[in-house]
């Protein structure tokens, strides 16, 4: 459920990326997570061991209290 809106962040990272992402915040309240058609797989990451970050939107986004 989202929560509230946390960020816009705009510049394409590479070729095939996003011009604009947005980030929200948001709470589980139910479902299974599942990787979609844009991912090969999907899991949870404490913040304090998350696995490398491909995109600089990503990292910015983390940065946000």
């Amino acid at each position: 459920q989202v929560t509230s809106l946390l960020d816009v962040i705009s510049g394409r990272e590479h070729e095939r990326g996003a011009d604009i992402v947005i980030v929200y915040r948001a709470e589980i309240v139910g479902g299974s997570l599942c990787a979609g058609d844009d991912a090969d797989q999907a899991a949870y990451f404490p913040r304090s061991n998350l696995p490398p970050l491909a995109f600089r939107a990503t990292r910015q986004a983390l940065d946000q209290k």
